[in-house]
C-alpha cells in the first residue's frame, strides 16, 4: 500500500492496480482506474506517482549497488543522476526533482517540491520516518471544498473583476486566503486548493483586462486600487471573518504589495513570493535599462489569455537585433501588443510609473506579519529586495525572510548551468512554512515561529541565520587601483550596440538572471576586468554590493553594466551577482540628464544581494562593460530613448581610478 500526500493532505491510497483518490469538494475516496487516475495527478500535481511505484524496485537496486560498492552517486538508463545526502537520494540535474526517501537503505518513499507546493509518496505506515510528519500537528481535520461562487466584483471606477471562492463545507465567516493572478485563476485552484481543505476560503480573481475581467490589460497598472478594493469586498462578505491573507509569486507577489501600500484594514499578512518590483528598478526596467529579459514574458502575456508556448521560441537572437526595440513584438507576433508600445514609449520615471511604483506609497502599509521568499539568481529578486527595504524601512517587527540559491522558480534545482548548488539547495519545508504562517497569523494558533532570516551561503553551501537582512552593516571596500589591481589613470574600452557582450541566459525559459561562467565573455575587448589576489584566507559576504565608479563615455547616454565574479583555481569566473545602470539616471530615475561627451561622472550602483564566501586560493573580480544581450536592451548611445531609436553610435568608454577617482567595490562583510 502506498499513500500520495500534497500538502500533508492524504490525497490518494495506491494498491497495485487499485487506486483511491480523495474528491477535494466531497471529502471522500473514489476508486479510479489508472488511466484516469493518471490524468489527475498530472493536472494537479505535475507527478505521477504510478511511474515511481512502477520504478520502485529499479531504484532499491541501484541504492544497494552504489552502497555496495561505496558510491554516493548513481544514473539510471534515462540520465537521471542522483546523490546521497544522509538518508535521502537527491535527484541532480533537472528541474523539479523528484528524490528518494530510505530508512535503513530502503526505499520509502519520494518527495517533490517547489516554491508552492510539496508532495509525498510514502510506503504506508513510513510516515513518521520522512519530513511528512511535520504536518501531523496542521492537518487535524481535512474539509470538503465547496466551489461557493464565481463573481463580478465592481471595481471603484466601475470595472469588474472575475472572481472565484471556494469555502470548507459546514464552515460560516472563516479567514480568507487570496491570490490575484494575470495567469488564469483555474489554473491557481489547484495551487491552493488545500487551504479550503485546512479550513480557508480561498478566492482566486483574474487581474484587470486578464481571462474573464473586465478593463484594458497593462501589466502593474491599477493593482494597488484593484488590490484594495477586492481585500474590502473579501472583509466585508457574509463568509470572511474579516482576516484576509495574500499568496502568490511574481506578479502575484506583486499584487499583494501594491495592495498593502494601500492600508487595507481586512488585510492581516502576506506570503510574497519571488515579488516582482516597481519600474527602473525591477521591471520592466532595471536601473533604467529596458529589460530585454522579460521579452519572453510580453509574448505569452500578450493576449488576454495566458499563453506561455509563446515563450518558446528558437529566433530570440534574431528578434532582439529587430530595430527599433518597439516593433520586435509586432515582428515576432504579427501583432502590435498595447502595453509593449506603452513600456517603451515610457523610458523615463513619471506619472504612469509613479502609480504602480507601491515602494513609494509605503507610509500607508501597516505593520503586518509578512513571509518573503526569494534567490540570489531570482530574475525579479530586486522586487524582493525592495520588499526588505521596506520592512527596514519601517521597522516592521514580524518578518520571515528566506533567501535562497534560487531562479524565479524557486526551490526547484540544485543544478544550473553545470554549477552544483548544493545538496541543501531545495528545502521539504517551504510549503509546510506557509501553512504554519497562516495558521498563527490568520487563525491566530499558538505556533511558535522563528522570526528574522535564513540565507544560502552559496560558498560554503551552508543555511545561515539572522535577525535582520543584511546580516550585519560591516563594509569592504575594494579600491579598484589598490585592491583590483587596476593600472594607470583609467581603463578604456570601445561599446558598439550592435554588437553588445552576451549575458548567460535562456529566453525560452523566462529566467533572466541564472549564474554562470563569464571567463570566455571577460576575454572580449569591450569588457574590462579589476581582479583582487589570491585570496589567503576565507572571505564571507552577505547583503547588497554596491560598485562606486567614475567614468566618461564620448556620448550623450550609455549604459553600464557592473558583474561581481568569484574566480576560482582553475580561472571559472563564477557570476555572484550583478545589475545595470543607464548613465542619464546617474541622479535619479525622475531626474535624466544627458551627458556631457568625455565628462567624468560618479555612479552608483546597487547589485543584487548574495551571499557568498570566496574560498582561500579564490581571487575577487568586478567585470565592467557597456551591454548584457539578452539581458537588457543595447543603449543606442545617441541620447534619444533607445527603444524608439534606429540610429546606432559606437561609445569610447573609460573608467578612472586615479588617486582624484577613488572608483571601488564596497562588499558587504559578515
Amino acid at each position: 500500500m502506498f499513500n500520495f500526500y500534497d500538502s500533508g493532505i492524504l490525497m490518494a491510497k495506491i494498491e497495485k492496480e487499485f487506486i483511491e483518490m480523495l474528491n477535494p469538494y466531497t471529502g471522500k475516496f473514489e476508486t479510479l482506474d489508472a488511466i484516469k487516475a493518471k490524468c489527475v495527478f498530472k493536472e494537479r500535481y505535475q507527478l505521477n506517482p504510478l511511474d515511481l511505484i512502477a520504478d520502485w524496485d529499479k531504484m532499491q537496486l541501484s541504492i544497494e549497488t552504489a552502497i555496495k560498492a561505496g558510491e554516493t552517486l548513481f544514473s539510471t538508463e534515462d540520465s537521471r543522476r542522483f546523490s546521497r545526502n544522509g538518508t535521502v537520494w537527491i535527484q541532480r540535474n533537472t528541474m523539479h526533482p523528484v528524490d528518494i526517501l530510505t530508512r535503513n537503505g530502503i526505499v520509502i518513499g519520494f518527495v517533490r517540491v517547489d516554491r508552492s507546493a510539496c508532495s509525498f509518496l510514502i510506503k504506508e505506515g513510513e510516515e513518521a520516518f520522512t519530513p511528512l510528519s511535520n504536518y501531523q500537528n496542521l492537518t487535524e481535520r481535512i474539509y470538503a471544498a465547496e466551489h461557493f461562487g464565481d463573481f463580478m466584483v465592481e471595481m471603484r471606477d466601475g470595472i469588474k473583476l472575475s472572481t472565484t471562492v471556494l469555502l470548507p463545507v459546514g464552515e460560516k465567516e472563516v479567514p480568507v486566503v487570496l491570490c490575484r493572478t494575470p495567469y488564469g485563476k483555474e489554473n491557481m485552484v489547484s495551487t491552493y486548493l488545500h487551504y479550503v481543505q485546512l479550513g480557508y476560503g480561498v478566492v482566486i480573481q483574474d487581474t484587470r483586462g486578464r481571462e474573464a475581467s473586465e478593463g484594458e490589460w497593462i501589466p502593474m497598472a491599477h493593482e494597488s486600487e484593484d488590490g484594495d478594493d477586492t481585500l474590502t469586498w473579501i472583509g466585508e462578505s457574509e463568509f470572511c471573518n474579516g482576516s484576509v491573507g495574500m499568496i502568490g509569486g511574481s506578479y502575484s507577489g506583486y499584487v499583494q504589495w501594491a495592495a498593502a501600500v494601500s492600508g487595507n484594514p481586512y488585510l492581516k499578512t502576506m506570503v510574497s513570493i519571488v515579488t516582482a518590483g516597481s519600474a527602473f528598478v525591477d521591471m520592466p526596467y532595471r536601473g533604467g535599462c529596458l529589460m530585454s529579459g522579460t521579452l519572453a514574458w510580453a509574448f505569452a502575456m500578450s493576449e488576454r489569455k495566458a499563453a506561455m508556448e509563446l515563450m518558446e521560441r528558437q529566433d530570440w537572437n534574431d528578434l532582439l537585433k529587430v530595430k527599433p526595440i518597439a516593433k520586435i513584438v509586432e515582428v515576432g507576433l504579427g501583432k502590435e501588443v498595447p502595453f509593449w508600445r506603452i513600456w517603451c514609449e515610457e523610458d523615463v520615471y513619471n506619472d504612469f510609473w509613479a502609480e504602480q511604483n507601491w515602494w513609494s506609497k509605503r507610509k500607508h502599509m501597516r505593520d503586518i506579519p509578512v513571509f518573503i521568499l526569494s534567490g540570489w539568481y531570482d530574475d525579479n529578486g530586486m522586487g524582493t529586495t525592495e520588499a526588505i527595504d521596506l520592512i527596514n524601512d519601517r521597522q516592521f517587527k514580524n518578518y520571515r525572510i528566506l533567501l535562497g540559491p534560487w531562479l524565479h522558480k524557486a526551490n526547484s534545482t540544485r543544478e544550473v548551468n553545470g554549477i552544483f548548488l548544493g545538496k541543501n539547495a531545495i528545502r521539504y519545508d517551504v510549503n509546510y512554512e506557509y501553512l504554519r504562517w497562516f495558521e498563527r497569523h490568520l487563525k491566530g494558533k499558538n505556533i511558535e515561529i522563528e522570526m528574522g532570516v535564513e540565507y544560502y551561503d552559496v560558498g560554503r553551501q551552508i543555511w545561515e541565520k539572522s535577525k535582520t537582512w543584511p546580516p550585519t552593516k560591516d563594509k569592504m571596500i575594494l579600491s579598484l587601483k589598490a585592491d583590483l589591481n587596476a593600472k594607470g589613470a583609467f581603463s578604456a574600452y570601445d561599446y558598439d550596440p550592435d554588437d553588445s557582450a552576451p549575458h548567460i541566459i535562456d529566453m525560452s525559459s523566462n529566467e533572466a538572471t541564472p549564474p554562470g561562467d563569464y571567463q570566455e565573455i571577460e576575454k572580449r575587448s569591450d569588457v574590462i576586468t579589476f581582479t583582487s589576489n589570491v585570496l589567503d584566507e576565507d572571505l564571507r559576504i552577505a547583503g547588497d554590493i554596491l560598485v562606486d565608479l567614475y567614468a566618461a563615455s564620448s556620448c550623450k547616454d550609455t549604459d553600464w553594466i557592473v558583474r561581481v565574479t568569484d574566480v576560482d583555481e582553475m580561472g571559472k569566473s563564477m557570476k555572484v551577482a550583478e545589475n545595470p545602470l543607464r548613465a542619464k539616471f546617474r541622479n535619479g530615475y525622475d531626474r535624466p540628464e544627458a551627458l556631457t561627451p568625455n565628462e567624468i561622472y560618479r555612479y552608483r550602483i546597487r547589485t543584487s544581494k548574495i551571499a557568498v564566501t570566496f574560498k582561500k586560493g579564490h581571487r575577487i573580480r568586478l567585470m565592467i562593460t557597456s551591454g548584457a544581450s539578452g539581458y537588457v536592451f543595447a543603449n543606442t548611445n545617441t541620447g534619444r530613448n533607445p527603444a524608439l531609436d534606429t540610429e546606432l553610435m559606437i561609445a569610447h568608454q573609460r573608467i578612472y581610478h586615479d588617486e582624484q577617482h577613488h572608483s571601488c567595490l564596497v562588499l558587504p562583510i559578515v
